[in-house]
This record gives C-alpha cells, sequence and structure tokens, in this order.
C-alpha cells in the first residue's frame, strides 16, 4: 500500500514464518470475508403509501427543509466502499476526467479494485497500480448493493421525475467496487485509494455499509483511523444482528468512526438493528437514520437487486419507476442516509473535522422515545438542527408527533401478500409508550373482507414478549398458550387491547419508565394494502386554557411530587416541536402559570411531558390543541377590543394578532383530536 503501513500479499503456509520474520512487521491478518448489511430483497413498504409518492426518508430527516436553505451537498465529496456503483442509472451519471461523461455527473470517479483477485507479477515488484481501475461508468455488475448505497446519499431523482432522492443531490461521489463478496484486502486496499486520492477529489467522508463479527482486525482499524486522522469523516453500519444485545459491527465503535443504526418511518428503531452494551460507554451506535423501506437507485446489471423488482418492489415503487429504482433495507441502507447528512452540514460549513462533525450530529438528533442509548445512541438524525447548529443558528429540538391531552395514534400501511411471499413478508410497527398509559388498542385494517386465516396479528411487549400471537413457523420469537388472533372470514379488521397502566411500559421489561411495544400484520394471501392502527390513551392530568390575551394558562399537581421535571413541548399540528419550556423542577407538588403566544403566531399543541435527568420523556401528563372554536373565541374578543381601544400600538398588535389567527383557521382541527397523520 502506498498509505497505509501494510502489505496485501498472496502466499503459502510455508512461507508465513519467513514473512513473519521480516525486519518492521508486527503482525500477520488472514485476509478474511466481510459482510454487507443489506436486505435489499425484503418486501415491506410501510410508510403509508402504495405505492410510495414521495422520499419520506428525507421529510422525517428535515432534509428538505436543509435544501430550501441552499445546501445540497455541494462541494463535498462523499466516497463508498461497496460493490461497486452502476453510475449509468440517470439518478446519479458520471463525469471522469479522461472525457467519459453522462448526466447528472455525480460519480466523479467508480474504480474498480483488484485486490481480491489474486494479481500477481512474475517478479515482487511494486504492483498497485494494477490494483485499481479507473473511470469505469458501472462495477456494480452482479449485486446491486454499492449502487443503492450511492443512490442513497446523492441519488438526483432524475429517473423517477424527482420523487426519490437521496440525500445531497449535488454531493459528488467516488465510487471504490470492493466486490460482489467482499474481503479485508478490499477494504484496505479502497481505504488506501481513498487516502492517496483525498485531495484530488476532495473526499469529506467514506460510508462503510459492510462489517464483521467477533473482534475487528488491526489492519482495517488502523486504516479506518488513518481516513480518520487525515481529515476524513468515516460513517460505518451498526450491523443488522438485533434485536440482541452486545451485536454492533466492531468496525463502527470505535471513538473515531460514526456508527449508524436503521430506524423506521415514524423514528422508531427496526428490530434488526444491532445494538450495544446496556451502560458500556463505547459499546452502541451514535445515531440512527431511516434503514427501512427507502426507494434507492438500482443496478442495471445486478442480479441481486434487479431480478427481485418484480415482486419485492410491487405494489410500492410507482410502475414507470422501477427499472431504476429498489426498496433497500438495513444498516447498509441508513449508513448512506446519515453519511448524505453529513455533506450537507459540510457544504454548510467545510471547516468541520471528522471529530466536530460526528459531535454536532450527535448533539442535534431528535430523541426516540421509549429507546436507550445502548440502542438508538443519542437519537434520529435530524439535518436541518445539524446544518443550523453548524451554521451557530441554534437548533429545535423534536419529539414523536403527539394528539390532544397526552393520546397518541400511530398508523402504518404497507402492501401485503402476494403469491409467494406471503409467509415471508409482513409490515412491522414500532410504538413508544410510556408510564402512565390507560391502555394500549391495536387495530389491523384491509379493504377486501378477509378469507378464514388469511390475516393475522402479533403483538409484542417492549422486551419482545408475545403478547397476542399464533403459533407457526414463520416466527421464531412466537409460543403457544397465548390469544390468537387471525381472521375467520369475511372480517376487515382484527383488533386487540392491552388494558393496565402498570403494565404498559413495564411488563417483562423491570424498572424501564418506557417502553416500544411491536405489532406484526401477515397476510396469507392475495395481496392488497394492510394497515395497523395504535392508540395510546393517558389520563388527562395537567389543565390548561386559553385566557383572554391569546396565553394558555398551566396547572398541574403530583401528590408527593415530581418523579422529574414538568415540560411543555409546543407543537404544530403536523407535529413539529418549536420550543420545550421548564414549567416545574423536580419534586414539585403543584405548578401553574402562562405559556406566552407571540401576537404574530398561533401556538397549535402543547403538551405537557415529565423528563428524568437525562432528557427522556417518562410520562405524559396532558395536552391542548388549538381548536378552530377556540381561535373564533379569540377572534370575538379582540373585535370588542377594537371597537374600544384608542392606543395606535394596542390597535397595531391586536390586528397583528387577528391575522395569525385567520392564518391559522385555515389549519385548525374541529375538535381537540387531531387528524391522523401518515
Amino acid at each position: 500500500m502506498t498509505r497505509l503501513p501494510m502489505i496485501l500479499s498472496y502466499t503459502n503456509y510455508g512461507s508465513l514464518s519467513r514473512i513473519a520474520s521480516y525486519p518492521g512487521v508486527t503482525s500477520l491478518w488472514s485476509n478474511r470475508q466481510l459482510t454487507y448489511y443489506g436486505n435489499a430483497q425484503t418486501v415491506t413498504h410501510s410508510y403509508g403509501e402504495v405505492p410510495t409518492a414521495h422520499s419520506w426518508w428525507n421529510d422525517v430527516m428535515h432534509v428538505i427543509d436543509v435544501w430550501n436553505t441552499g445546501d445540497q451537498g455541494q462541494g463535498v465529496t462523499v466516497a463508498l466502499i461497496d460493490a461497486g456503483i452502476d453510475a449509468t442509472n440517470p439518478s446519479l451519471g458520471y463525469s471522469f476526467s479522461n472525457g467519459l461523461a453522462q448526466a447528472p455527473y455525480r460519480v466523479v470517479q467508480n474504480v474498480k479494485v483488484l485486490a481480491g483477485t489474486g494479481v500477481v507479477t512474475g517478479s515482487p515488484t511494486d504492483n498497485v497500480t494494477n490494483l485499481y481501475v479507473e473511470n469505469q461508468p458501472n462495477t456494480d455488475t452482479s449485486s446491486g448493493h454499492g449502487t443503492s448505497t450511492a443512490g442513497a446519499v446523492g441519488g438526483t431523482g432524475d429517473g423517477s421525475n424527482g420523487i426519490y432522492k437521496g440525500v445531497a443531490p449535488r454531493a459528488n461521489i467516488v465510487g471504490l467496487g470492493a466486490g460482489d463478496v467482499e474481503f479485508i484486502f478490499f477494504a484496505i486496499a479502497s481505504f488506501d485509494y481513498i487516502i492517496a486520492n483525498q485531495a484530488r477529489y476532495n473526499i469529506r467522508i467514506v460510508s462503510n455499509s459492510y462489517g464483521t463479527t467477533g473482534s475487528a482486525d488491526t489492519p482495517t482499524l488502523i486504516a479506518i483511523q488513518a481516513a480518520h486522522d487525515a481529515g476524513i469523516a468515516v460513517f460505518f453500519a451498526a450491523g443488522n444482528s438485533g434485536p440482541g444485545s452486545n451485536t454492533l459491527n466492531p468496525y463502527a465503535t470505535p471513538s473515531y468512526v460514526i456508527d449508524v443504526g436503521a430506524g423506521t418511518q415514524e423514528k422508531g428503531l427496526t428490530e434488526f438493528s444491532s445494538r450495544g452494551i446496556s451502560g458500556d460507554p463505547v459499546q452502541h451506535p451514535d445515531i440512527v437514520a431511516p434503514g427501512i423501506n427507502v426507494i434507492t437507485t438500482k443496478a442495471s446489471t445486478g442480479a441481486f437487486d434487479g431480478a427481485l423488482s418484480a415482486t419485492a418492489d410491487q405494489g410500492n415503487i410507482a410502475s414507470p419507476y422501477m427499472p431504476y429504482y429498489t426498496t433497500f433495507d438495513g444498516t447498509s441502507c441508513a449508513t448512506p442516509l446519515a453519511a448524505g447528512v453529513g455533506a450537507l452540514v459540510l457544504s454548510a460549513n467545510p471547516s468541520l473535522n471528522p471529530d466536530q462533525l460526528k459531535a454536532l450530529l450527535t448533539q442535534t438528533t431528535d430523541p426516540m422515545l421509549g429507546y436507550l442509548p445502548f440502542q438508538v445512541g443519542t437519537g434520529h438524525v435530524n439535518a436541518l438542527s445539524a446544518v443550523r447548529t453548524a451554521l451557530g443558528q441554534g437548533a429545535h429540538s423534536s419529539a414523536s408527533k403527539v394528539q390532544a391531552f397526552g393520546d397518541q395514534r400511530f398508523v402504518f400501511t404497507e402492501f401485503l401478500g402476494g403469491a409467494g411471499a406471503a409467509t415471508a413478508v409482513w409490515l412491522g410497527s414500532s410504538t413508544p409508550v410510556y408510564q402512565g398509559a390507560l391502555s394500549l388498542t391495536f387495530k389491523a385494517s384491509w379493504a377486501i373482507p378477509a378469507l378464514p386465516r388469511q390475516w393475522r396479528m402479533e403483538i409484542y411487549a417492549p422486551n419482545d414478549h408475545v403478547i397476542a400471537a399464533c403459533a407457526s413457523l414463520t416466527s421464531g420469537k412466537l409460543s403457544l398458550g397465548v390469544p390468537c388472533i387471525r381472521t375467520n372470514g369475511t372480517e376487515t379488521s382484527l383488533s386487540f387491547q392491552v388494558n393496565n397502566a402498570s403494565l404498559i411500559s413495564g411488563l417483562n421489561n423491570p424498572g424501564k419508565t418506557s417502553g416500544t411495544w411491536d405489532v406484526i400484520l401477515l397476510n396469507f394471501d392475495a395481496g392488497e394494502a394492510g394497515t395497523i392502527t395504535v392508540d395510546v390513551n393517558y389520563p388527562v392530568k395537567s389543565h390548561q386554557t386559553m385566557n383572554n390575551a391569546h396565553d394558555l394558562a398551566v396547572s398541574d399537581s403530583q401528590q408527593g411530587g415530581l418523579q422529574g421535571q414538568e415540560e411543555s413541548l409546543l407543537e404544530t399540528y403536523d407535529g413539529r416541536v418549536l420550543a420545550t419550556t421548564l414549567i416545574g423542577a423536580s419534586g414539585a407538588a403543584t405548578i401553574s402559570g402562562d405559556i406566552m403566544q407571540p401576537v404574530n403566531s398561533v401556538i397549535s399543541v402543547v403538551q405537557i411531558v415529565v423528563v428524568d435527568g437525562n432528557g427522556n420523556i417518562v410520562e405524559t401528563r396532558g395536552g391542548w390543541v388549538t381548536t378552530q372554536a377556540d381561535l373564533n373565541s379569540r377572534a370575538g374578543q379582540i373585535q370588542q377590543l377594537l371597537l374600544t381601544t384608542t392606543s395606535p400600538t394596542q390597535i397595531t398588535a391586536l390586528q397583528t394578532e387577528q391575522s395569525a389567527i385567520q392564518a391559522a383557521l385555515l389549519t385548525a382541527p374541529l375538535t381537540e383530536n387531531l387528524p391522523v397523520l401518515p
């Protein structure tokens, strides 16, 4: 290698002792096989649209908000060590220094790495120049995995009329085709190329969607740290071995790596995303990004993705775009999406070094309620908060969407069933629940009246203990002796309710004040869209009203004092948190006060929550939704005040407030129950 202190060599066992005795040789390592963390063959379409009609993964990371500020990854190059890239895909394209070019020019270099092919010469000469074949339009000839990761980073959406876009559509990409079956040789040689050509292409990030089991080998760790020390931020997939603890990819855990777990469309954690060790300061993911049901670019020659398009993408991707796109799952998917967010941040502030970028990404995440740090790190990536912080503009906090008076509704939809897929495909949902919930209601629904045993719903408590299911061979989790939820014929829905607040978050999860419930829906017949709706009911505890100054009056009490500090989350109707305000310290028995509203805006939702010392929401205590009736009432007060007020300043303030109320009326709900959100 030219930049790394190591030699890649094909030899025989008889030569090992002689090689080990050479001056300067510190260790010998075998060229073992690595694993890609992609699940491109899965059929899970659960964003709520069939087919998916927009890049929801960008929505939940607030990526489009960043694009609107002008930062789309321009000026930043992301390298990918993967199976290769089919840069002929119309959402990628290439532009090479030798004159080969195709719009839209995202791939500026595409290299086939030959380190694992046994290239040798007749004499012991430097053979590095034979390891890399540059300027290749398509290096992803039989896998498709690398093309999918490239599209997640910087796909332009040109093959879908702009619907399916990557995170940083103006970032440049350098592809290192490390082979359909990757070995350590490929990874080492790829890192050596990236470091050697860093300045040539302005490589700021390298995304790695592969890993190993057991302990990490020293050569790969040396290569990873060398890239970091050269000023390149290294992103690694956490692995797909969850939900068991201590299952992280060992390449992802060093402090100089950004370790990425896989999330769901509702900002939950996928079942397969690898976990760390509870309480361990090192063994945990750093951040989480979408890792299931993401639509990204497909290789034209990649059998792994391409041969599956007729079944894996049916019902999910709009038919005209299926030749260019596929459904991509796994921490393999989450990692390039997170790397794309890194590119947005570096586009906004190029001065950040890898450690500063990691700190910024981890400090600006959205909290993933109901999860612990060893599962999700600091939480879900928020591109807008990260970019704002990088620009010194501060960041806003965010949380899962809520409804009035502490109630929560989660809705999941996907296309299920069909020949050959019924027993291998299901709709999964993850619902965070907090201490104090009164009940959980799970409802599965579909349009066509069911056949006997056609639909089945399975419910799992926060520790994966089965609550309701039917024993079968399709899942290793199921056990006998639990209620069976399946159709007997003609139904269009199934329902199940869990009662008793003390069990909601703590059932088989002792000592926890929150937990995440999972529901699985299966269809064993003709394909159609199925929906899971989960309602979580909390008691009304805090009390809120709108007073005659357009502000919200808050009061609450707790016998024996609050178990944590009480905060108000000020939100919009679509669930965006605008601000978090402390309204009661830990131990307080009663609180009261006003939440002040500016005259030029209307606070749509106030959610009162109890937060522990680490900032985790442990209890939902009540809420307020500003309805049309509330706004009309305040508008009537303003009309009366305008008839009697003579102060020009007050008249202007009242008219400003009146305009804000009129604007808010366009989206305000009729009742305190918010509309169901996708």
